[in-house]
């Protein structure tokens, strides 16, 4: 603990102050006699955490804090976290423990490559790291393995037509029937990569006719006024109440600009994934109207 918060820059009389809380946070008090060589790993990081979050520092990096520990710690060093930024002081969470830093962080920073590529809200930046190197981003994708009996879905294609607020989706979908069945129906599902499904639309019409073997189904979407970011297409096909097949994010489109392009405030997806077409009327006056 001495050797640790003088690496850290912490004085003795620092150390000796803060001694009882920093054994107590760790919860190794039955251990402090134990020689360190001995400790597990997750003993030996429960302790480092718990002297570097009584360090009185003013910006404190933490890397991958819940990466060790039981329930019950990672939710004690969450509530530390916590406690520290809203002291006033900077707390910088690198992680890829999405619900961490969903949970704790106001602001959000992206790497690739070594390189900052986006600095914004948490749930936006959340949003844009979950787009990278994912398949379902992709508005192209072609089954590798053969679709399942007696009718599946073999591929597919987005593309996302017009411009701000009046977008179109365009869902072109490719299916197999491999064996009998009865007329069957596709149905679509729009969802952001980290919620839930916001969009159902299932088709009008049973199209697809079992006396082919090969389908080609293109579907045409009016879309709403959506807030920039990446979205998925969730698929399913079946016949009265029967699933044949489904697919969950092999599809997927990017909203690149915003249906508003005035807008004064950034977009964010906890406010909201829609942004209604408003009119404003305003009169001005130096007297009262």
């Amino acid at each position: 603990i001495y050797l640790n918060g003088a690496i850290l820059g912490m004085t003795r009389r620092d150390i000796d102050r803060e001694f009882d809380s920093i054994v107590s946070f760790a919860g190794q008090e039955k251990f402090l006699e134990v020689p360190v060589k001995r400790y597990s790993s997750g003993m030996y990081v429960r302790l480092a955490f718990s002297v570097a979050a009584h360090l009185q520092s003013d910006i404190l990096l933490v890397d991958e804090v819940l990466a060790v520990g039981d329930a019950e710690f990672q939710a004690r060093c969450l509530d530390k976290l916590k406690d520290l930024a809203h002291s006033g002081r900077t707390v910088l969470v690198v992680s890829h423990h999405t619900h961490l830093l969903r949970t704790l962080c106001s602001r959000g920073l992206l790497l690739e490559g070594g390189r900052l590529v986006f600095d914004g809200s948490t749930s936006a930046c959340l949003d844009r790291y979950g787009g990278l190197g994912d398949t379902w981003l992709q508005s192209e994708w072609r089954r590798h393995d053969a679709p399942p009996a007696p009718l599946g879905f073999a591929g597919g294609r987005t593309r996302v037509l017009g411009q701000q607020p009046d977008l179109e989706l365009e869902v072109t979908l490719d299916l197999v029937s491999s064996g009998p069945h009865p007329r069957a129906v596709v149905h679509l599902g729009l969802a952001t990569p980290h919620g839930p499904q916001f969009a159902h639309m299932p088709l009008q019409e049973a199209c697809i006719d079992p006396r082919h073997a090969f389908h080609q189904v293109t579907i045409r979407v009016k879309l709403p006024p959506l807030i920039p970011g990446p979205y998925m297409v969730n698929l399913w096909v079946g016949a009265e109440g029967t699933g044949f097949d489904q697919g969950q994010g092999e599809l997927g489109f990017l909203i690149e600009a915003s249906p508003m392009p005035g807008r004064i405030e950034p977009h964010a997806a906890e406010r909201g994934l829609l942004v209604p077409q408003t009119q404003v009327d305003y009169a001005g006056s130096a007297r009262p109207i």
